[in-house]
């Protein structure tokens, strides 16, 4: 036994999508048992009456961790012809408003059908690589690289300020780094980096990042750092924390090789966040 805290912890497999699986030679049920009270025992008594009919148990998946009342995504391996039995079955448990099986197009798929995918309270959407590959390399090829560099980092900006704003709730009684780690733990959560570390030198912070996103789809490209988009991310961050404006600069960058992404971000002047002037009209 080990215990590690969760800034230290390093080595995980990858973590596979739950939101699509294919299981080649099997058939594949999805099930929605709807309106369920989020209770352990409650999901321990449907799993045990699918067990009884000899279906295999592969995911299962609450819309919400936190709510009481929820729908339950259960995957599961099972002959067609069980279905409805199955159904019935959970129904007269008395737990729960209905069960409905969701068809496949195929039968070894599931996908989950929980919509919108919400994220801190707000809706998001998954990219794969090729998609925001596509986009942040189509914006350098469009503006060309200066043009890109302010667009990004501008839209960085209003990303780490809404961030903040955001996680306000969970982050206002954190000291700075603490905070700042704490909103690089969510997006690593997310897949965006994984957080080496967040320390404060003198009047400096210093961020340190593996795998970045924005640089990893750049790796060995340039000569110089190029994540311009994090680094203006953070610098919205620390501005709306803080009121008062930082300048990040990269000064490791896996675009150019380096092992990782290293930013230094310092103080230039106090500013209001919402007097900041936008120079982009939209």
């Amino acid at each position: 036994m080990r215990r590690v805290k969760i800034n230290e912890f390093r080595g995980t497999k990858a973590a596979e999508s739950l939101r699509i699986g294919y299981f080649p030679g099997k058939h594949v049920t999805t099930l929605i048992v709807e309106d369920v009270e989020n209770d352990e025992e409650n999901f321990a008594k449907i799993s045990r009456v699918i067990r009884m009919l000899g279906g295999k148990i592969l995911l299962v998946r609450p819309s919400s961790p936190t709510k009481k009342i929820v729908d339950v995504m259960f995957v599961i391996e099972l002959p067609r012809e069980l279905e409805e039995e199955l159904c019935s079955k959970i129904e007269s448990l008395g737990l729960c408003k209905q069960v409905t099986v969701i068809e496949s197009f195929n039968p070894s798929m599931f996908f989950n059908v929980f919509f919108p995918y919400i994220v801190s309270g707000c809706r998001a959407i998954i990219m794969r690589e090729p998609m925001y590959k596509g986009i942040l390399l189509g914006i350098r090829r469009r503006f060309g690289e200066g043009a890109a560099k302010v667009f990004l980092n501008f839209i960085g900006h209003e990303v780490g300020k809404e961030a903040a704003t955001a996680m306000a709730p969970i982050i206002k009684e954190l000291e700075l780094i603490k905070a700042v780690e704490t909103f690089l733990l969510v997006a690593q959560a997310l897949g965006y980096a994984i957080v080496e570390s967040v320390e404060k030198v003198d009047d400096k912070i210093i961020v340190r990042l593996l795998y970045n996103w924005e640089g990893e789809i750049m790796r060995d490209m340039y000569d110089t750092p190029q994540c311009y988009f994090t680094k203006g991310i953070l610098e919205g961050f620390l501005l709306a924390l803080t009121g008062e404006k930082w300048v990040g600069k990269e000064v490791e960058c896996v675009a150019k090789g380096d092992d990782r992404c290293n930013f230094i971000f310092k103080r230039e002047y106090e500013a209001e966040a919402e007097k900041e002037v936008s120079p982009i009209r939209i």
